[in-house]
């Protein structure tokens, strides 16, 4: 991308988890990874799909929403307003909801 970041992703994503209440234990434990690792998201000024999704999912927010207005994309409502089921049972089916409405979107 030739164009200057206009967003640090890490940056967002640690505000809005500092505002969730959560501990760093327990996003850890929802996004699979160790504590230490959750410093070091917060400090990516880029970050994968997958990882960006268990995020949003973990901590009932959509960073896919923060990142195109950010650049100016005007994704489909659809996918912008996708409602993430938050308990434990229905994370994994929210995700794959989720990638299945990015591939139709990319079609």
């Amino acid at each position: 991308m030739s164009e200057e970041r206009k967003i640090h992703i890490g940056h967002i994503i640690e505000d809005v988890f500092w505002k969730s209440g959560m501990t760093i234990t327990q996003f850890a434990k929802l996004i699979t990874c160790s504590r230490s690792n959750v410093y070091s998201i917060f400090e990516r000024s880029d970050i994968s799909l997958e990882l960006l999704i268990k995020i949003s999912v973990a901590l009932k927010h959509n960073f896919l929403e923060d990142v195109s207005n950010a650049y100016g994309f005007k994704a489909s409502t659809s996918l912008l307003q996708i409602n993430i089921q938050l308990d434990s049972n229905n994370q994994d089916s929210s995700l794959t909801k989720l990638i299945e409405s990015l591939s139709d979107l990319k079609k």
